[in-house]
């Protein structure tokens, strides 16, 4: 399976979230793929939590087993406190969020679990924890011409 190309997903908000819980965040993602390597970028779309920033897309897909893991890496970090509002941080200080799934030959799409992770030092130690997790899923976009061409076939 070759995964290079665009994709639409969604993550799903975990219960860490309390209010937000099953809130969802619409992305658009193109990937390269080489060998079991990917790479790539993500722009949010719409939803909460919507960041303005590019994303950079690292990781791996293993042909046979169809997993794939990788590391979103946002060049900004936007904050929501419970009451709602929004904060940016500076360039440079974006989220990671790491990415687990498999593909569903069924329904056609990758499905999965986000981890937002951060590391914190204190004194001479490095601590890492987990801020947030939820659910992901993704399928391939389809272009606008094949979209055209179907509609018309029908007419």
């Amino acid at each position: 399976m070759e995964i290079t190309g665009e994709w639409l997903g969604s993550i799903v908000y975990g219960k860490q979230y309390r209010d937000y819980e099953g809130e969802v965040l619409l992305f658009e993602m193109i990937l390269s793929q080489d060998s079991d390597k990917i790479t790539g970028e993500s722009r949010d779309i719409s939803g909460l939590g919507k960041n303005d920033s590019v994303a950079a897309i690292e990781g791996e897909f293993n042909r046979g087993s169809r997993h794939l893991n990788f590391i979103k890496s946002y060049q900004k970090t936007v904050q929501y406190s419970w009451s709602g509002k929004r904060k940016v941080y500076k360039e440079n200080s974006g989220s990671k969020i790491y990415y687990k799934g498999k593909f569903n030959d069924d329904l056609q799409k990758f499905e999965g679990n986000w981890k937002i992770r951060r590391t914190r030092k204190l004194l001479f130690f490095e601590l890492t924890f987990s801020v947030g997790e939820g659910a992901w899923s993704m399928k391939r976009k389809v272009s606008k011409l094949i979209t055209q061409n179907l509609t018309t076939l029908k007419t």
